[in-house]
């Protein structure tokens, strides 16, 4: 009789699954035994207790019936393994298919090196063999390695005989060539043509599989790969997802670390960055900052990382700006000053103004800008200039490297001392080293007050000296802005004078006596501050606000920081403010009328004491504006006219052109006068250029101000003042005070 199938039953443990289809066969070529065996195994995989199998083989499934639980001892709960998400699938996928075609493609590579491998191998075995046994040795290991390699290509493609498939004849091109390779080089050594033959002959064979093998693009995004949207919305989630993959992960820019006490500020998210101890520092993670930003997909402009508060350098405050209110423009509201600290414009995170610090109880501080043309130093040192001016606390002096004076017009009015040219911040030097030599008696005299500022000392016995000088209304603090620093630098005229050793003796201790140097310069380089690292470095130790510059060169490392302004957005006033061991990006805030804001400035000055020192070299009057523009129109007419020649900035005597005095053609000499009595006339000056045989011309004529000279020589004032001061050097003009010039013939002849 016909044999039933046999139809599985409906066993009694809930947690069996139901089947799909009530009406499908069942494997019916499995006996009673069998089954009951399958069945216990899958039991003791879901811990349940097996069922004894029934006896019969022909029973049909019952109709289901309610299940009767009938009181007994609970059971265990089996947790199951939770199904994978299918974007995680998905990913996991994507990222063993990369993993494969990698391998892949590295096996060409792998099976020459290889072959080169056993081929040196082979003949140095031969070289041994023939220095044991001659000849014979060397061709029985040949014959020997041709076998051994043939035998290794037949073994692998009988292991692979399964996986090979269509590449089977490329497979043996390939392990035959390999072997013959092989062979040869066991013969007479691996030269330059074997291996030249090894490198075509694998490029050759291993095109189409390269070609077959491609690793996969990304075609769906990892997680957390969402880039960072304008508003916010999403934003905290996809950096985490994206530090966690790309930055804390092995190989990352900072592995094993963590981002913890998130914080949502109105322009930014904030985290802390918490790294394994002992494997990097803020140092560290400050350098690596491009890196950070690469790895969460974000601008390295929009990324800040910030000292830890607690001074835990295992970890970090990092910021990631996500809206630009930068981009509008940040309006000048006017000169601020408190406490000893200017705000310059706000950072991009939006927590508050960049400042600089001018003075705090550690004394004053040197402040440095950096940047390209129109990129926002003027308005930034107008800004700092109007602040101080505010104070009635500081005196301002101005030193423009353009001797035209045209770098800012807004300090040229507003500084108490404002020069341009070589002349003029020469002059500014002088009087700034006499102040510095005078406050070293002042500072003698001085003890600190209650609130830090020097008061007089009163009782010698119980009083100390002060240990530096902070600026207040009594004593007032000196600073000394130098602006286009680059032209101060490569100046000759400056450089006779020792100008820049002369600027890091008093960054180094200006500080003490208040006075500190504020500089502005377009580059970040060392070329900008007379070729010397510590000046750059005492300017930038603590306000250092680099402006963008699209060179990328600039990426500098400064004071241990590495500041890029190349990645800072184009507009003009961004800057990264360096103070502090601080990284942020801000806006220095500018108006078109800058100076129409500076209205009811204080009347302030120096002490009678440092104005006493510095005396000799102060400019004498008011500054006269309109005088200076009348002159600027004169030349400019003068100089359409052809009446005027323009020197060059840098104009100095020629090697073999000094002055010479000629003693000839003297008039007769009194019998009454000895030779000491006899002041020799100057009737000529060979090797003089025109400009300066008329300048000097104009002093023998009785004309003391470079003004006076200006206008009977028709020359322009700067190149008048450069004229001068090449004369004095010459041993043909002495400058009695400034501005003030005489002939040596003229000096010696009053005397």
């Amino acid at each position: 009789m016909a044999r039933k199938p046999i139809v599985k039953r409906r066993p009694r443990h809930s947690s069996w699954p139901e089947p799909e289809c009530r009406g499908r066969r069942e494997s019916s070529g499995l006996s009673t035994d069998e089954r009951a065996a399958i069945t216990a195994m899958v039991d003791r995989a879901l811990g349940q207790a097996p069922e004894p199998p029934r006896s019969g083989l022909f029973r049909r499934r019952a109709a289901p019936q309610p299940d009767v639980v009938e009181p007994s001892e609970p059971e265990e709960t089996v947790v199951l393994p939770r199904r994978r998400n299918s974007t995680a699938a998905t990913d996991s996928d994507r990222r063993e298919r990369v993993r494969r075609g990698q391998r892949a493609r590295r096996l060409p590579l792998k099976a020459a090196v290889g072959t080169a491998y056993a081929g040196y191998l082979a003949w140095g075995l031969g070289e041994v063999a023939e220095h044991l046994a001659g000849p014979a040795g060397h061709v029985l290991v040949s014959g020997a390695t041709a076998v051994t390699s043939g035998a290794v290509v037949a073994g692998m493609r009988f292991a692979v005989r399964h996986r090979i498939g269509l590449w089977s004849r490329r497979f043996w091109c390939s392990g035959i060539s390999a072997s013959v390779w092989v062979t040869a080089a066991s013969v007479d050594g691996a030269g330059w043509g074997l291996l030249g033959t090894l490198a075509v002959g694998t490029a050759a064979c291993s095109a189409r599989w390269l070609r077959a093998h491609k690793v996969p693009l990304t075609t769906s995004p990892a997680p957390g790969d969402e880039a960072v949207t304008e508003d916010g919305v999403g934003g905290a989630e996809a950096i985490v997802a994206l530090w966690a993959a790309n930055v804390a992960c092995r190989g990352g820019a900072v592995p094993h670390s963590l981002l913890t006490n998130q914080e949502t500020l109105p322009l930014a998210y904030r985290w802390t960055i918490q790294t394994r101890p002992g494997t990097g520092s803020f140092d560290t993670l400050l350098n690596l900052r491009a890196r950070i930003a690469s790895g969460i997909r974000a601008a390295t402009a929009k990324v800040q990382i910030e000292p830890f508060p607690e001074e835990d350098d295992s970890q970090a405050i990092f910021t990631v700006v996500t809206r630009d209110i930068l981009a509008g423009g940040v309006g000048y509201p006017g000169p601020r000053y408190r406490n000893g600290v200017v705000p310059v414009g706000p950072y991009a995170d939006g927590t508050g103004d960049a400042e600089v610090v001018a003075y705090d109880e550690r004394g004053v501080y040197h402040v440095m800008a950096s940047g390209e043309p129109g990129s926002g130093k003027s308005a930034f040192l107008e800004a700092v200039c109007l602040g101080l001016r505010s104070s009635g606390e500081w005196v301002v002096l101005y030193g423009d490297g353009d001797p035209e004076g045209g770098s800012s017009p807004v300090c040229n009015e507003f500084a108490h001392w404002a020069d341009a040219g070589p002349d003029g911040v020469l002059a500014q030097l002088e009087a700034v080293e006499a102040a510095i030599r005078v406050r070293g008696l002042i500072k003698r005299a001085m003890t600190a007050g209650p609130d830090g500022k020097p008061v007089l000392i009163t009782d010698p016995t119980t009083q100390r000296a002060a240990r530096k000088l902070l600026p207040c209304p009594a004593l007032p603090g000196i600073m000394w802005q130098l602006d286009e620093l680059y032209r101060m630098a490569s100046d000759p005229v400056l450089a006779e004078h020792k100008f820049g050793r002369r600027v890091e003796y008093v960054s180094r201790i200006g500080r003490k006596y208040g006075v500190a140097l504020c500089t502005a310069s377009q580059s970040l380089l060392v070329p900008d501050y007379f070729n010397s690292t510590p000046l750059r470095g005492y300017l930038a130790g603590r306000n250092l606000f680099a402006f963008r510059n699209a060179n990328r060169t600039e990426a500098a490392v400064v004071n241990g920081l590495r500041i890029p302004p190349y990645a800072l957005p184009s507009g003009g006033g961004y800057a990264y403010a360096a103070g502090g061991q601080r990284l942020a990006m801000l806006r220095a805030a500018w108006s078109e009328d800058m100076a129409a804001h500076a209205t009811g400035l204080p009347a302030s000055g120096l002490d009678a004491d440092t104005q006493t020192a510095m005396a000799q070299w102060w400019p004498t009057g008011e500054p006269d504006a309109e005088g200076d523009t009348l002159r600027a129109l004169a030349d400019l007419e003068a100089w359409r006219a052809g009446r005027l020649t323009i020197a060059p900035d840098w104009e100095v005597p020629s090697p073999g052109t000094a002055p010479v005095m000629v003693l000839d053609d003297l008039p007769p000499l009194p019998a009454a006068l000895g030779a000491d009595d006899v002041v020799p006339t100057r009737t000529d000056t060979p090797g003089l250029t025109p400009n300066r045989a008329a300048v000097l011309a104009a002093l023998e004529d009785g004309a003391t101000s470079s003004g006076d000279i200006a206008d009977r020589t028709g020359l322009a004032g700067p190149a008048v003042s450069k004229i001068l001061a090449s004369l004095a050097d010459g041993g043909l003009a002495h400058k009695e005070s400034h501005g003030q010039w005489t002939a040596v013939s003229e000096r010696a002849g009053r005397r």
